[in-house]
This record gives C-alpha cells, structure tokens and sequence, in this order.
C-alpha cells in the first residue's frame, strides 16, 4: 500500500498572522517573541490589544524565579513599545519601534 498524499487544505492556510492587528505594525513580533519566549521557559503568554497598546498576561506556574523576572521584564517593554503615546526620537521605545517598522 502506497502514501497517499492528503489534499485537503488546512483551515489556517492562507492567514496571515499579521491579520490579528493589522492596524499596529510591529505588534505581531512583540506578540510572537513574548509568547514563544514564556513557551520556551514552560510558561505561557497570551497580548490582547487593550486601549493603545499590547496588553501581556503571564501564566508562570513551575516556571524559575529568574525566568518569571526575566518575562515580567520582557511584557512591561513590549506594553511600553506598543504604547501609542510618542517616547521622544532619543528613547529605547522610539529605537524599537524604528527597527519593528523596517523589518
């Protein structure tokens, strides 16, 4: 009996994960980093667009005191990044946005 090769199309084919909001460039690479990052310690991450910015909750059951700091650290700078309000050109937001805004 030979492979047989499904044809069927997934559900997901053709989506882009920039559709969740495509409104706010950068916001789906702050999203995917924070959340691949809390996988990758055992923990989760789930960014909700709250007001103007991504909103960040941290799920870090079993996970290391210096990861849940490391996460916490990592979810405030992805708020204040997808903060709308203007930083100033001189600031570590303003330098992120720049470098989100020209991948």
């Amino acid at each position: 009996m030979g492979d047989k090769i499904c044809k069927t199309k997934g559900k997901t084919e053709g989506v882009k994960l920039t559709d969740r909001w495509p409104d706010r460039p950068g916001w789906e690479v702050l999203a995917n980093t924070i959340e691949t990052l809390a996988k990758a310690c055992g923990g989760s991450a789930q960014c909700h667009k709250k007001y103007e910015y991504l909103s960040v909750s941290l799920e870090t059951n079993g996970v290391s005191e210096a990861q849940v700091g490391a996460l916490r650290t990592l979810a405030e700078l992805v708020e204040q990044v997808s903060d709308a309000e203007d930083h100033g050109a001189q600031s570590t937001v303003h330098w992120v946005r720049r470098v989100l805004a020209t991948q």
